[in-house]
């Protein structure tokens, strides 16, 4: 995992797996997924990373701000190839999403219900599932993981 650069996002953003392409697509009907996919990589800032498997970027990750103070919004976009990260993802997912608490003491975000890899990962790194919602049509299980320090609002 190294911080993300441009490229990396970008290389993401143009080969993203169906999965995300359509949870993409139901967030933000407005906007390319590609764009989502990019503009997730800018508001990250320094808290966006990459998983570089064989030279090429197959994931990113990161944490955004939200508008409620002490909350990030955490997200992990990748290709087809995530696959091949699995082995790295299973050691270095836990500390990656501790270290983000300590910015962003509660992390929230929203998984499409369909996508069930995404589920299976969060559950696995501490985040629970909340009551599905219904954005723009499609279901979504609201997801959030919370510091051991941090406050129920």
């Amino acid at each position: 995992m190294v911080p993300a650069s441009a490229a990396h996002a970008a290389h993401v953003a143009c080969n993203l797996r169906e999965a995300d392409r359509l949870e993409l697509s139901y967030s933000d009907p407005e906007s390319p997924p590609e764009t989502a996919a990019m503009d997730s990589f800018l508001e990250s800032g320094l808290l966006c990373f990459a998983i570089v498997v064989r030279g090429e970027a197959v994931a990113m990750f990161g944490c955004g701000a939200t508008e409620a103070e002490g909350v990030g919004s955490a997200w992990m976009l990748g290709t087809d190839d995530i696959k091949f990260a699995f082995p790295i993802l299973s050691r270095q997912l836990v500390p990656w999403l501790d270290w983000m608490n300590e910015f962003y003491p509660i992390l929230v975000n929203y998984v499409h219900a369909d996508n069930r890899v995404a589920l299976r990962w969060v559950s696995w790194g501490g985040f629970t599932f909340n009551e599905p919602v219904t954005i723009n049509g499609a279901d979504f299980i609201p997801i959030t993981r919370r510091a051991a320090c941090a406050q129920a609002p």
